[in-house]
C-alpha cells in the first residue's frame, strides 16, 4: 500500500513502475495482478509468495552451498528476462529475491527501470 498523498511528487514514477510490473510475464518475476484505490491509499496487488524471502532465510544462519546455487541460478535467470525485454533492476538483494511454497525462485519489488540503451 502507498499512501498518495504522502507520495504526491512519485505518482508519476508509480504509475510507470505498475505499468512495467503488468508488462512482466515470467516465472521468474513475481506476478503484478492489479492495483485500486482505497482512499488515499494505493494498494497494489501481487502474487503472494509463501516460502518468504532469501532474507528471511539468512535469519536462521548461512544456507547450504546447493540451495545458493539453485538460488542463483533461477535469479540469473530472471534478470536474463529482464535483461532481454529491455529492463533492468535497481534493487537486487535478498529482501528482494522471493520463494514459493514449491521452491520457486522469484525477483520482486517494482524498482526497475526501461533501458534506452538496449
Amino acid at each position: 500500500m502507498i499512501n498518495l498523498e504522502e507520495a504526491e511528487e512519485e505518482i508519476d514514477e508509480i504509475r510507470q513502475e505498475i505499468t512495467m510490473l503488468s508488462e512482466c510475464k515470467s516465472e521468474y518475476v513475481t506476478r503484478y495482478i492489479t492495483s485500486y484505490s482505497n482512499g488515499p491509499d494505493l494498494c497494489i496487488v501481487m502474487e503472494y509468495l509463501g516460502g518468504g524471502s532469501v532474507h528471511d532465510l539468512l535469519e536462521n544462519g548461512p544456507l547450504d552451498e546447493s540451495v545458493v546455487a539453485v538460488i542463483t541460478r533461477e535469479l540469473l535467470r530472471a534478470i536474463d528476462y529482464l535483461h532481454s525485454n529491455g529492463k533492468i533492476h535497481r534493487d537486487i538483494k535478498a529482501a528482494n529475491v522471493l520463494l514459493s511454497s514449491k521452491g520457486e525462485v522469484k525477483i520482486s519489488d517494482c524498482t526497475w527501470h526501461a533501458s534506452s540503451s538496449w
